[in-house]
């Protein structure tokens, strides 16, 4: 799995005040406020939901979530907490509102958890609940531990990891009758991982930054949305995808990461509706991942895959190949 140093950046909001035990408290000169950095410069994800392509900089932050214990592994209370934003400078950065050590030089320990809203985050302990909707980046990383006589010299740096699989959906015509016997995409969605509806919540260790495959539930009854290419929006008969004959890159989707085997059954399933005239056409796709031109046998976590879903007049049928999320791969399936 690729992993990203990201900087633990300026702009942490104290979001939980009555949990923290530097609430009300004078600052006092032996007191050493809690500061951050980076370790490097890149990421596969932005602030706003649809996937990012790029480099995290000043003027294209990520914000995460970020706790703060004085117990290992356990965040049940927090020391503090709140938001971060991550940037690609390496230089120390503050919270908003100045958070400090503890006087007495005992040890904190920090996670980072994305998306950045608390609220989203549920049951937070030694583990925390997210539930994902298909646009929705979901990234950890793993504690790091800081105390007030090391924090000059050893300033903590979080490491993210992508905790989803992206699946990107490129779409073209074979030719001008297929183009006519289908129309217009008016629906996408991926309902089945590993031969299973595909789940939508994750429980993430909070100490290691982690989530096994094993720790996604909540299976969907209709499956997750795919959505427009650099949007937020679900493709459907508003937000149409225009079939040509021209390959290009239409939609996503963030979904719960499977261990893929090399056997007879695909890999994930797409739900796909086209509308020519006024009639809705629904065709289930199966898609099997390849990568150096064989079946993929490998987690998925973290890795993106780009499907090209080639439509010729008399059926529909796909491919795959494997990218990663920073060095993915695909697929091809051709629809007749």
């Amino acid at each position: 799995m690729k992993k990203f140093y990201v900087p633990v950046l300026a702009l942490l909001m104290l979001a939980s005040c009555s949990k923290s035990e530097l609430a009300d408290r004078d600052v006092k000169s032996d007191m050493v406020e809690i500061k951050a950095a980076s370790n490097a410069l890149s990421i596969e994800t932005r602030q706003t939901r649809a996937p990012f392509e790029g480099n995290i900089s000043s003027s294209n932050q990520l914000e995460a979530l970020v706790l703060v214990s004085k117990t290992a592994g356990d965040y049940t209370t927090r020391y503090c907490e709140g938001v971060m934003a991550f940037s690609d400078t390496s230089t120390p950065a503050s919270f908003a509102t100045p958070q400090y050590y503890p006087v007495d030089d005992s040890e904190i320990y920090l996670c980072g958890l994305y998306p950045s809203v608390a609220a989203d985050w549920k049951n937070i302990s030694t583990t925390a609940d997210y539930t994902f909707d298909g646009k929705t980046d979901v990234m950890a990383a793993m504690q790091v531990t800081s105390k007030k006589s090391t924090a000059a010299s050893a300033v903590p740096a979080f490491e993210f990891k992508h905790l989803l699989t992206k699946l990107i959906v490129e779409v073209k015509a074979a030719d001008d009758a297929a183009v006519t016997a289908w129309g217009n995409i008016v629906g996408l969605a991926v309902i089945k991982g590993d031969d299973s509806k595909v789940n939508s919540s994750v429980k993430v260790t909070l100490a290691g930054g982690e989530a096994v495959v094993a720790a996604f539930a909540a299976p969907l009854e209709d499956g997750l949305s795919c959505y427009l290419a650099g949007s937020d929006d679900a493709v459907s008969a508003t937000n149409k995808i225009t079939l040509t004959t021209t390959a290009a890159e239409a939609a996503y989707s963030l979904v719960a990461p499977i261990t893929a085997k090399d056997n007879s059954k695909p890999h994930f399933v797409l739900k796909v509706v086209t509308n020519n005239g006024g009639t809705d056409l629904e065709k289930e796709v199966p898609v099997t991942l390849q990568k150096d031109g064989a079946t993929l046998a490998d987690n998925t976590q973290g890795k993106a895959f780009k499907i090209t879903l080639t439509f010729k007049a008399t059926d529909i049928q796909a491919t795959a190949s494997v990218t990663p999320w920073g060095e993915g791969g695909s697929s091809d399936v051709e629809i007749q």
